[in-house]
């Protein structure tokens, strides 16, 4: 789910300026409240894949902060301090609501920590110096108290559904999608792509990574039919449509309930992902 847009469009606050004033963070409230009063009537329950029964390889290694498009900008992995705004923002531009365990999961990367990012940004005004006491550490990046949570991707690793691997030592790990939320004042200035990069290139990196048991070759994600937007923007990243039908029967309370699977490989060595007609269906929610 991505850059969720309903049929019929809230009034959001104009994207700022480059270097948007501290006065658009009213702005992006009252924005985000429109967004949420439309949202409530999709239902709760988030999109789940079959999970296959052989054990996930795990890791550790903590990423370090990604490089951003926009000096005001940030991209880190996911702390426990980010969690209560990226609820927040998840719950009032998604059409889901993701339960407690959900970003418990995000903290942790054995599960979706590793390949997860939230988007900080710093006003203008608060780069003074005024905070240096409240700074912190996190993946070789400072960060201030000031620093706002605007977006952020949360993805999980999981065995892929596209490998043909005939045994367990041998089968491939995927990306899924799971969220991807922007607040719209920020959109347009390459911060959601350049998250998405930084998630598949950490990707590349560990399979790439005589130390690492991963062998991660896809992310895809699920895309409602109805989300003209969100489908370009996937396919404008490098993103294929997977199939010529989407998956029928995939949201419990959006109507239609279809949606169309995208995904994109992500590059490392031995052999290539399995052709589209071997490849096994892609799981249905649980």
């Amino acid at each position: 789910m991505s850059f969720f847009q309903p049929r019929q469009q809230p009034n959001y606050a104009p994207r700022p300026a480059p270097q948007p004033p501290a006065a658009v963070k009213a702005a992006q409230v009252a924005a985000a409240a429109a967004a949420a009063a439309q949202a409530t009537q999709y239902g709760s329950e988030p999109p789940m894949t079959a999970s296959a029964s052989s054990p996930l390889p795990t890791t550790t290694t903590q990423p370090a902060a990604a490089a951003s498009p926009h000096p005001q900008a940030t991209i880190v992995p996911v702390a426990e301090h980010h969690i209560p705004a990226l609820r927040r923002i998840n719950s009032l531009l998604l059409p889901v609501n993701y339960p407690d365990s959900f970003y418990h999961k995000a903290l942790d990367p054995a599960v979706s920590g590793l390949f997860s990012r939230v988007i900080l940004w710093r006003d203008d005004d608060d780069d003074d110096g005024s905070d240096q006491q409240s700074q912190q550490q996190q993946g070789g990046s400072e960060q201030r108290a000031s620093d706002q949570v605007i977006g952020g991707i949360v993805c999980r690793l999981e065995p892929s559904p596209f490998s043909s691997a005939a045994s367990p030592g041998e089968a491939q790990q995927a990306i899924y999608i799971q969220s991807l939320a922007l607040l719209s004042p920020y959109r347009g200035l390459g911060l959601a792509a350049a998250a998405l990069d930084d998630i598949l290139a950490a990707a590349a990196a560990h399979t790439a990574s005589s130390a690492s048991r991963l062998d991660v070759r896809t992310a895809f994600a699920h895309v409602w039919t109805e989300n003209e937007d969100g489908l370009a923007w996937y396919l404008a990243r490098g993103f294929v449509r997977e199939g010529p039908e989407p998956v029928r029967g995939y949201y419990f309370k959006l109507r239609p309930d279809t949606a169309w699977v995208v995904r994109r490989e992500i590059p490392g060595p031995g052999p290539a992902p399995t052709p589209p007609a071997a490849r096994r269906p892609v799981p249905q929610p649980v």
